[in-house]
């Protein structure tokens, strides 16, 4: 098959507004629109880098929509692949607070919104045309929602494409929070890239705390690679045949919304780099395995710098990178 696509990003695609000064949100006046959801969110960040992003999920028919779908083609994100919800079904809205330090919260309207509708008939017969395929956990709080992440990662894995997944968990946003990581885990077993915050990973796995005992625990389930995300702290890297910590980028945060996917597009462009030097190579757990310690350094060291970017400016990705803004050689690329 001809691979049109670098990575195929299944999930929602919301607009955030961000408030005009840090604080809580009954002290802001006025706000900016700007596109958010971590699935778009990324969507832009690998477009940006030089990879070939489609995003897969469902909006309104609205203005909201129109402005989504508009936003993601002017950066170059395929959205051939954007379905329409069911009339009267409204996209997803986010309003973001801000602290002075530059950590944010949500208040979400999304009861159910557009992205929620998803249902697998929408992707059946969608190809599979990356050698990619990226999925989140918050579609999953339905039981469409559901079906189709689980129908694309078994799509996927038959198919010989790797899976990434980032965990994102949001609690609130489950009819029973009791049930989110039970329903998560159903998923590992097709994953081979995973990224997690400490506190997602502690409530995947019932509460380790050692990134080394965590990843034991997710690798029993079958993840291959792992991102532990740990903030200004930097991330754990774990692979069969790799682990280790690389800090943080040294930056004045101003909104760290958006910095975890900045972070993960800077891994998976890398990836993507990777299985461009040899296109007729079978993909899946041994590949990765293959990887040296040393080329997913120079990954990890991109990713940081891109999520670092990230927090730079207001928004989730007004500060993501174009490829001409990156200093490659400094940071080991090429491979």
């Amino acid at each position: 098959m001809h691979l049109s696509n670098d990575v195929l990003i299944f999930g929602e695609a919301l607009v955030d507004f961000l408030p005009e000064h840090p604080g809580p949100l009954a002290t802001v006046a006025r706000f900016e629109r700007q596109l958010g959801g971590a699935p778009a969110n990324l969507a832009i960040g690998l477009a940006r880098l030089g990879s070939r992003a489609k995003l897969l999920t469902r909006v309104g028919r609205d203005a909201f929509g129109d402005f989504l779908v508009a936003t993601l083609d002017a950066q170059n994100v395929d959205v051939s692949e954007v379905r329409h919800a069911p009339k009267g079904v409204k996209t997803g809205i986010t309003f973001v607070s801000i602290t002075e330090d530059g950590d944010r919260s949500f208040l979400f309207f999304r009861e159910p919104s557009a992205d929620l509708t998803v249902e697998p008939a929408d992707y059946a017969q969608t190809p599979l045309d990356a050698p990619i395929l990226h999925l989140g956990s918050n579609l999953m709080v339905y039981e469409q929602g559901r079906a189709t992440t689980l129908m694309l990662a078994r799509r996927a894995r038959e198919q010989g494409v790797l899976v990434s997944m980032d965990v994102n968990l949001r609690q609130h946003l489950w009819t029973d929070p009791s049930q989110a990581a039970p329903t998560i885990r159903e998923l590992l077993p097709y994953v081979n890239l995973l990224k997690a915050s400490e506190e997602e990973a502690e409530a995947l796995v019932g509460g380790a705390r050692v990134p080394a005992e965590i990843y034991a625990k997710l690798a029993d389930s079958g993840v291959n690679c792992m991102a532990l995300t740990c903030g200004a702290d930097g991330a754990w890297w774990f692979t069969p045949s790799a682990a280790f910590h690389q800090p943080a980028s040294t930056v004045q945060a101003v909104d760290t919304t958006g910095a975890g996917d900045g972070f993960w597009a800077g891994v998976l462009h890398g990836v993507c780099e990777l299985t461009r030097q040899d296109p007729n190579e079978k993909l899946g757990s041994d590949w990765l395995a293959r990887v040296d310690q040393g080329t997913w350094k120079r990954i990890l060291r991109l990713a940081t710098f891109v999520g670092g970017r990230v927090c730079e400016r207001m928004g989730a990705t007004t500060g993501m990178p174009h490829a001409a803004e990156v200093p490659w050689a400094d940071l080991g690329w090429p491979f």
